[in-house]
């Protein structure tokens, strides 16, 4: 009877501090948006109202909590139609820019440029940089047209 009562309070206990774990990384991550972050989905998603804020914008429609359980799964196509996951793949091949020849390699940090008010996400692997690319594609979607 001892035995199984410290299974069932120590079940108990790992599925309190899960529950809390989960609660935790579902709220929205603070400060300064302009850090620079992994690409995972906490920090993806609440690069695109912070960065949003900074336009003096808000996105009415933008949920952190679904936002974040969408980017835990595969990424999904940007607002336009565009899939980060070739785009990723082609950045790893190297693209030829107006600029000259442009290639990454992991980690990598897209950054905004200074003054930029862009968010800082850093990539380890092809997943982080999809995130990367659907976080930036999305704060796009929400600005007006130039």
């Amino acid at each position: 009877m001892i035995k199984s009562l410290r299974v069932t309070l120590a079940v108990g206990s790992t599925v309190v501090l899960m529950v809390l774990s989960v609660g935790s990384a579902l709220a929205a991550p603070s400060g300064d948006p302009n850090a620079t972050r992994t690409a995972n989905p906490a920090h993806s998603c609440a690069a695109i109202p912070a960065t949003l804020a900074q336009f003096g914008i808000t996105a009415e429609d933008f949920d952190y909590k679904s936002c974040v359980r969408t980017l835990a799964g595969r990424v999904p196509l940007t607002y336009w139609g565009g899939n980060s996951y070739e785009q990723c793949a082609s950045l790893e091949e190297g693209v030829q820019t107006p600029g000259g020849f442009f290639q990454i390699s992991y980690p990598y940090t897209f950054h905004a440029e200074e003054g930029d008010p862009f968010p800082n996400l850093r990539a380890h692997n092809r997943e982080q940089c999809a995130r990367a690319l659907w976080t930036f594609h999305t704060i796009e979607s929400y600005l007006p047209p130039t």
